[in-house]
């Protein structure tokens, strides 16, 4: 007996080992199953060892583990292989109620039982009460259900189903089941199943095994029916999942209307009503360009045509499906727009629908209107916040809070109240039951916003005010009652809808009224930031429609016609200390609007709006067409034009991406669209570099640093300008210079031809300009002054000259002399200018030809440049004298303090006058120093050249020249 005992128990520490292994890897289960097949071979018999009389031990596994998983897969291989799987089965059966708590087991089964031959015998008590190994020998079973030569599994599972108790074994007997007559009443029946995952099952099974048309119109009904009501939001789904993807796409090609037909509508109506309700929620319902209620009028119109019927009928006869589908349409649409903001983007659409609707009938006018005056009448929504504030839903300024449902709204309202004037009469008879309240002050602000939204939407649709005259509220009542009233509100929310009403109003005049002027221009400028931009908006606008000389006039500001088109620039205004008493133009207002800083530090980071945005897109919208606003002098545009580069290259405007990105388009259209474009930037440049220069219309005050990004930033512009005159034209605009050039031939003065007519748009016109403006300095310049002329110099050497411009030629030939004087403390800028003096002395055809006085006066004047000309000027540059120095000898202490305070010898690029006397004194250390000191220097403005940008090296060696100068006085 002991004997036995250790016999079985070295066969089971052999067993034990070979299934440790089996668990490390899937590679040596085949030399494993030998093994243990030899293992199983030496036992006396296939019951000898207790390991084979009761199998559940294999399945110990305290938990589930991918070593585990791999043993499992071990057992189940060896038992299926080793004509083992019969004793096997019924020996784990009869042990099964140790089964249930050993679950990493009993996917043992599957497998074992997928593996058994077509002739295999299994006894009936496999069929274990433990619902897991149930669903396992289902699964494993199902195969065998679609034979159809022998239908006894099938059978079984028929059989075994309206008797089993547990859900999942139910659910697994459904999902198992093929498709055929004898199956579909089985699971159809079970769409009523106590148990939700069956009834998921079910209608899942329903959805991918059998087909629309297989089944009866009556089943299709009742499973849409259960499964559309089902109390379980996953049945639900499912059913839902059928309807939509199954039956509506693949089987009815999206069309709901060919769903419909398959469900018979006429005795099944309210099943129809649910399945369109469902669809129209899930948005499955797409309609088609060419679907329209208005196509079965327009039929049966062409239809009758001719006939002599005294019984004419407007809407063809629609089939049942066509019907309940235009129904159901229509019924959402109402109850998706009382139901409020939560289904905005359904209810907007469903009312453009609406809008597409025949209203011809009394009938449906009738019902139509009130609904519209129902929607006109809806309140503001709102919430509250945690200090109990009411807050207002959307934008609060169009109706609904959102501008695309306002234009839903007035859509419909026009196609219902055609007739003339019948849409302005409806919305003034509401807006005058609105604006009651608001006159006798007994409502709050939400209600003034409703009434002010509401007279937003009929103003900005109104077409005239004669189609508002004589109705129950004239529009000057409107004004007085109404709209100005509610720009003075305590409400900033109802200030703001309130001043874009005004300016909706004011378009609709024939003449702008006074106090609606002063309103709007008291609004711009006192009121607080989102005040300004709505009365900027409605400013600009009446400047664009009625012209700036009208809005002038309206203020009581008379001016000629002829001073208007011969204003030149604009008067300043300080916004932030004008009184009451404001006679200012309006053109002078908006332009002053530019420099108010505050109002771009008041904007919100997230927000892109503010009034010098508006006003930057507005003025590009007038220079880029500016043929379409003939009011708007041309003789303003450039003035415009250098704002808008001043702004573009500000860092004060930095967040105003919008704004950026607007001018970006605008500037680069602008360039190329027209020759006179090329003059206004011309006449531009000069401006935007004067303004951007610290120290030249502005003070240099700052710190070093502050005021070398600013000259970079002017270099940047310049640079910027220079790009936009070098660009070519577009060709069509390029073909019709040519044609004015050859039609249009200059005139000849004693032997000299004028300049071309595009001479002010070339670059010949900007070179003159620039020359002008640096030889207008004297010879002793500040530090600001010197780094202005140097930079402007730079750019003078890039520009070209056309060998047709003889008489711009000569004369800039003649000011270069003066530049380069001008110019002379920097080396690099007058080698460039004797360069640039080489290449037009080389196009000059008559070099050595004078330029006469009255010639150089009638270039000057096309360019309306002031200029002391002298005509005795050299046309050759001299060469710059070398000065010797008359200060007297230093010590060596004064010398270390010059090369520490005076960085102007650092700079590559300027002058380094030749000292006899003092270096004479020196001492031969201090020579030495000051040489190392001159080359590092040089080295590392020399490194600083390539690291930086082309135009900012020079910025950079002129404010270290700056510096030293400020540091010497």
């Amino acid at each position: 007996m002991v004997v036995d005992m250790e016999a079985e128990k070295a066969l089971m520490q052999k067993i034990a080992r070979v299934l440790d292994e089996s668990g490390a890897s899937n590679a040596a289960h085949i030399r494993k199953l030998k093994d243990l097949s030899t293992l199983r071979s030496a036992a006396s018999s296939s019951s000898s060892s207790p390991l084979f009389q009761n199998p559940n031990s294999l399945f110990a596994f305290p938990r589930r583990t991918y070593s585990a998983e791999r043993t499992v897969r071990f057992i189940a291989t060896f038992a299926s292989k080793c004509d083992f799987t019969t004793a096997f089965l019924e020996n784990s059966s009869a042990s099964s109620l140790m089964l249930p708590l050993l679950p990493t087991g009993l996917r043992a089964f599957g497998p074992i039982i997928m593996r058994l031959p077509d002739d295999a015998e299994v006894s009936n008590e496999l069929w274990d009460e433990v619902p897991l190994v149930l669903a396992l020998a289902v699964r494993a079973l199902a195969r065998f259900a679609n034979d159809s030569e022998n239908s006894d599994i099938l059978d079984l599972f028929l059989e075994a189903l309206p008797l089993e108790h547990n859900a999942e074994v139910r659910k697994m007997i459904v999902l198992s089941l093929p498709p055929s007559n004898a199956t579909s009443v089985a699971i159809f029946d079970h769409t009523l199943d106590v148990s939700e995952v069956v009834r998921k099952a079910a209608y899942y099974i329903l959805a991918n095994k059998f087909p629309l048309q297989s089944l009866s119109i009556k089943v299709r009904t009742i499973i849409l029916q259960r499964g559309l009501t089902d109390r379980s939001a996953a049945v639900t789904k499912e059913c839902l999942k059928l309807l939509k993807d199954e039956w509506l796409v693949k089987c009815c090609n999206g069309d709901p209307i060919e769903l419909l037909k398959y469900l018979d509508v006429e005795t099944y109506e309210l099943v129809g009503e649910s399945v369109m309700e469902a669809l129209l929620k899930a948005g499955a319902v797409q309609l088609q360009d060419d679907q329209s209620i208005r196509q079965f009028i327009v039929s049966t119109s062409n239809e009758i045509e001719g006939e002599s019927g005294h019984c004419i009928l407007r809407i063809q006869l629609m089939e049942a499906e066509v019907a309940l589908y235009w129904k159901t349409v229509f019924t959402m649409f109402y109850y998706l727009i009382i139901s409020g903001s939560n289904y905005c983007f359904a209810s907007r659409q469903l009312l453009l629908l609406g809008a597409m609707l025949d209203f011809s009938d009394a009938t449906n006018r009738k019902v139509s209107s009130g609904f519209v005056q129902e929607l006109l009448r809806k309140p503001i929504e709102y919430e509250v916040d945690e200090d109990g504030n009411k807050v207002v839903m959307g934008d609060g300024i169009n109706l609904g809070g959102d501008r695309e449902w306002a234009d839903a709204v007035s859509g419909l309202a026009r196609k219902v109240h055609a007739a003339t004037g019948e849409f302005e009469e409806v919305l003034l008879g509401v807006v005058e039951e609105l604006v009651q309240p608001c006159r006798e002050r007994t409502t709050d602000f939400l209600h003034w916003m409703h009434c002010l939204s509401v007279t937003g939407l009929l103003l900005e649709n109104a077409k005239s005010f004669r189609w508002m005259q004589g109705k129950s509220i004239e529009p000057d009542e409107l004004l007085q009652s109404l709209l100005l009233p509610g720009a003075k509100h305590v409400h900033l929310d109802v200030q703001r809808v309130a001043t874009r009403c005004l300016g909706l109003f004011g378009l609709l005049e024939r003449k702008p009224s006074v106090e609606l002027v002063k309103q709007l221009r008291f609004c711009f400028i006192k009121g607080p930031s989102s005040i300004s931009i709505v009365a900027c908006k409605a400013l600009i606008d009446f400047g664009m429609w009625h012209g700036p000389q009208e809005v002038d006039r309206a203020m009581g500001l008379e001016l000629s016609s002829l001073l208007h088109e011969n204003k030149m620039t604009f008067s300043p205004v300080n916004l932030c200390d004008m009184n009451e008493d404001w006679n200012v133009e309006l053109l002078d207002l908006l332009y002053a609007g530019l420099n108010v800083n505050d109002w771009i530090k008041s904007v919100d980071m997230d927000e892109n709006e503010s009034v010098q945005a508006i006003l930057g897109e507005e003025f590009a919208k007038i220079l880029l067409l500016s043929e379409n606003y003939p009011s708007i002098p041309a003789s303003l545009h450039p003035s415009f034009l250098s704002k808008l580069i001043i702004l573009y290259f500000s860092n004060e405007t930095k967040e105003l991406q919008r704004l950026k990105q607007c001018l970006s388009v605008f500037f680069e259209h602008y360039r190329s669209l027209s020759a006179d474009h090329k003059k206004c930037i011309s006449k531009s440049f000069m401006p935007v570099m004067r303004s951007m220069w610290p120290g030249i219309n502005t003070s240099a005050g700052g710190s070093p640093f502050l005021v070398s990004n600013m000259r970079k930033l002017a270099v940047q512009a310049s640079r910027f300008m220079l790009q936009m005159m070098q660009a070519p034209l577009y060709a069509k605009e390029t073909k019709k210079q040519n044609e004015n050039q050859n039609n249009e031939l200059p005139e000849v003065l004693d032997g000299f031809s004028e300049p071309s007519l595009d001479f002010e748009c070339g670059e010949e016109g900007l070179a003159i300009r620039i020359a002008a403006e640096v030889v207008s300095f004297h010879v002793k310049k500040t530090t600001a002054q010197k780094s202005y002329v140097s930079a402007l110099c730079r750019v003078l050497v890039l520009l070209h000259f056309r060998l047709s411009e003889q008489g711009a030629i000569k004369l800039m030939r003649r000011l270069l002399n003066r530049v380069a004087e001008s110019a002379f403390a920097e080396r690099e800028v007058v080698k460039e200018l004797k360069r640039m003096a080489e290449r037009l002395k080389a196009i000059d055809r008559e070099p050595d030809q004078e330029l006469s006085q009255e010639q150089a006066n009638c270039i000057l004047g096309r360019l309306e440049l002031d200029l002391n000309f002298d005509v005795d000027d050299s046309m050759e540059i001299q060469p710059t004298p070398v000065s010797c120095s008359s200060r007297p000898a230093r010590t060596r202490r004064g010398v270390r303090n010059q090369e520490s305070s005076s960085e102007e010898e650092l700079s590559p690029t300027s002058f380094v006058p030749k000292v006899t006397g003092a270096i004479n004194t020196r001492s031969q250390r201090a020579s030495k120093i000051a040489a190392l000191t001159k080359m590092t220097a040089n080295r590392a403005v020399r490194i600083s050249e390539e690291d930086d940008e082309e135009q900012g090296s020079a910025v950079i060696s002129q404010e270290d020249s700056d510096e030293s100068d400020q540091s010497d006085e």
